[in-house]
């Protein structure tokens, strides 16, 4: 998995404590977690990849 910034890491909704983007994942004890959840660090690697899938295949498809 590859090395992602925390801007890119808390763009995407924690799937694991159901944070929103842009807010800190959390303990069960409701105080910040360190580090995101596992789970979620793969979302959003999930989504920049998709993302940037889309954006190669319109970059093709519009020079045709």
């Amino acid at each position: 998995m590859p090395e992602l910034t925390p801007r890119q890491l808390s763009s995407v909704a924690c799937p694991t404590c159901g944070v929103a983007p842009g807010e800190r994942c959390l303990l069960h004890s409701g105080a910040p977690r360190l580090e995101p959840h596992l789970d979620r660090r793969l979302s959003a690697a999930e989504a920049i990849e998709q993302k940037r899938t889309y954006r190669g295949r319109t970059l093709i498809n519009s020079s045709h």
